[in-house]
């Protein structure tokens, strides 16, 4: 058997696995708000990121400055976002999650860690630490120049952890940790 191959089959089934967690399951009173796969991860970016502007949305999804306006203007229109000026900058606009849109991010993040638990279940608490062992040793190893932990980073706001592979990662190669966004 060719591990790479295997490796490589099992992340392709892994990904799916996670990604159909994330299909959109709406709550039944939401049903009407018809959402882009963008516009869920710039949701749950904005839920990181207490005090987020434009400017840091695109910087976070990795978008131009003006994909990131149209993309807001959109979610506007949908209730799922707010968008006001900055108070100590009128050049700034910060955005915000509504009552829907913050409703459409817990559904999903509830939906994502009942996906995970109930796999976690049918494992030995030996299993599950040799799994996170295999996977951050999996990513660590892949992580081998700056650009591509800049583009593997979840810029996770204030759920950060200094701990995590891909700041492990960063300080490995430059010396210094991910600055907390």
């Amino acid at each position: 058997m060719n591990s790479t191959a295997y490796v490589e089959k099992i992340s392709s089934l892994f990904g799916r696995i996670i990604a159909n967690s994330l299909q959109l399951q709406i709550p039944d009173e939401l049903v009407d708000v018809d959402l882009t796969y963008q516009q869920l991860h710039a949701l749950i970016y904005i839920n990181q990121h207490t005090s987020c502007s434009i400017g840091d949305l695109a910087s976070g999804l990795a978008i131009t400055h003006p994909a990131a306006v149209k993309l807001i203007e959109r979610m506007q229109r949908k209730g799922l976002v707010t968008k006001n000026e900055d108070l100590q900058d009128r050049r700034v606009s910060c955005i915000t999650l509504t009552i829907i849109g913050r409703t459409v991010v817990e559904s999903v993040q509830a939906r994502r860690s009942e996906t995970i638990s109930r796999a976690l279940e049918n494992m030995t608490l030996k299993e599950q630490q040799g799994l996170i062992s295999g996977l951050e040793k999996l990513l660590a190893a892949s992580l081998g120049s700056e650009s591509l932990i800049e583009s593997t980073c979840l810029r996770c706001g204030v759920s950060h952890m200094s701990n995590c592979v891909v700041n492990r990662a960063h300080v490995a190669l430059t010396g210094s940790g991910i600055e907390k966004t």
